[in-house]
């Protein structure tokens, strides 16, 4: 291998990493040691077209989101519906999971016996006990219903 690529590969391994640059200046055999800046510098590139492989793949995935975004965006309930729909239990018979609500109410009593009463917010209080009316509610009529058809 000529001059010239053995400069040149010294020079990539130490604006590429200073500590593979320096490590194989002190452990490695003196004749070994252009082998090793070669051998930096191949799967530093090898990296670098890996990563550029994996950008373009990501671009392309991010175009056909786009694309099938603004496939279905008219068929799209707006966000005004979406955020009502959560509330409106009744009408919609979809599956309400308590797991949110019973981390907020294990919270509240937690900030209750520390004596930290600043920390419970009064408006995340009220929408919790909607949400629990709601969902129990939901649950009644449900029961209800389904205890009739037997």
């Amino acid at each position: 291998m000529t001059k010239r690529t053995a400069d040149l590969a010294r020079t990539i391994t130490r604006a590429s990493s200073k500590q593979s640059y320096y490590t194989a200046r002190l452990m490695v055999d003196k004749d070994l040691e252009v082998d090793c800046f070669r051998a930096y510098g191949y799967f530093r590139w090898v990296d670098d077209m890996v990563r550029m492989q994996r950008n373009i793949r990501l671009g392309n995935r991010i175009r056909e989101w786009q694309d099938a975004y603004s496939r279905l965006q008219h068929s799209l309930p707006s966000k005004y519906r979406l955020i009502h729909a959560k509330f409106d239990a009744l009408s919609n018979r979809a599956f309400y999971s308590r797991e949110p609500l019973q981390r907020f109410w294990d919270n509240t009593v937690e900030q209750l016996r520390g004596m930290r009463v600043w920390k419970i917010h009064p408006v995340k209080v009220i929408s919790n006990l909607t949400k629990e009316f709601c969902l129990s509610i939901s649950f009644a009529f449900t029961y209800r219903s389904g205890s009739r058809t037997k």
